[in-house]
């Protein structure tokens, strides 16, 4: 692995990543509590740019054929962020030229976006390794 794979694989890196996708799980509970706030699209593009800034990290580390590939451990994963990335942008890109989001095509990307919240379930791999860590010292 190159200093690139190595940064991603990081517990630090990966930390902050565990802490964007809890913090990106409850803003869409608070947007689901308080609909009329009005940066909720704005906070939500962000953890899109953020997240798909990782996501071409990994492409940049391993190579996106890589990612992908059945022998990666994380290609399920990976396949799945494609997924909930794409879709994140084609929902950006249509309120951009759109202007705004409307009718049922809205409220399926709506919908997809919560996928994200499924991401909670890959930080069981990291807090299994700070477990271990933990009590490594101990």
């Amino acid at each position: 692995k190159g200093w690139l794979g190595q940064v991603i694989d990081s517990s630090p890196f990966q930390g902050v990543i565990a802490l964007l996708i809890v913090s990106n799980a409850i803003v869409m509970g608070l947007e689901t509590d308080l609909p009329s706030y009005p940066v909720w699209d704005m906070i939500e593009n962000v953890f899109l740019v953020v997240f798909l800034f990782e996501f071409l990290l990994k492409c940049c580390s391993q190579g996106f054929v890589a990612l992908l590939s059945p022998s990666n451990p994380d290609a399920g994963w990976n396949v799945f962020d494609v997924i909930v990335l794409g879709l994140g942008c084609s929902d950006l890109a249509m309120t951009i030229f759109l202007k705004k989001s409307t009718g049922s095509l809205a409220t399926l990307f709506r919908i997809i976006r919560l996928l994200r919240i499924m991401r909670i379930f890959r930080l069981v791999r990291f807090l299994k390794q700070l477990y271990l860590l933990a009590f490594g010292f101990v």
